[in-house]
């Protein structure tokens, strides 16, 4: 016999119902999923480079005017990020830079690597400005979400280029001048 409405005789739930909770078809209440933000942290360059590096060394974790992590941070060796849990990350990076002869050429990029040793450009960031004027201080800023489904092959790191000596990655424990953020979205 097919129910055309459902009695309350019908309805019978396990576990018990409060306002973190739903009923799901199997007829047993379930805590709701997590939502928002679950990880985030960033990471400062501690001091100024110039020349190339790679990968860029030097980030520690942003400790200054109110900063807070949300979650479990990646860790970091090397210049090399682990990231503590598998997931859809926003990784942004955002770099301040000075050339002192204002002729010279810049790279940085988010580089990813899914088998533990490769490492790719995810996304580049470059300038190259010659004549605008005698020397000048930049600023830079690029994305990238990645997929992250193995915490032991998926790596991350900052690679920086530049043409001369006269070009300075700028970093500062104090503020932020050169920075990784990860947001970890799902």
């Amino acid at each position: 016999m097919a129910l055309t409405k459902i009695e309350r005789a019908n309805l019978a739930t396990t576990g018990t119902p409060d306002g973190s909770k739903f009923l799901q078809d199997d007829m047993a209440w379930a805590a709701l999923p997590a939502s928002g933000v679950t990880q985030m942290s960033q990471w400062q360059l501690q001091a100024d480079f110039a020349n190339t590096q790679t990968p860029v060394t030097n980030f520690l974790i942003n400790s200054g005017d109110g900063y807070g992590t949300v979650g479990t941070a990646p860790t970091i060796s090397s210049g090399v990020w682990t990231l503590s849990a598998t997931g859809f990350y926003l990784i942004r990076l955002q770099v301040e830079f000075y050339d002192s002869s204002n002729s010279n050429a810049y790279a940085i990029g988010i580089e990813t690597c899914t088998d533990g040793t490769t490492f790719d450009t995810a996304t580049l960031l470059r300038d190259h400005s010659p004549g605008l004027h005698s020397g000048g201080y930049r600023t830079a800023f690029g994305n990238f979400v990645f997929n992250c489904t193995n915490t032991s092959t998926h790596k991350v790191q900052i690679n920086c280029s530049t043409s001369a000596a006269t070009v300075s990655t700028l970093g500062n424990a104090n503020e932020t001048k050169t920075a990784v953020t990860f947001i970890r979205l799902a």
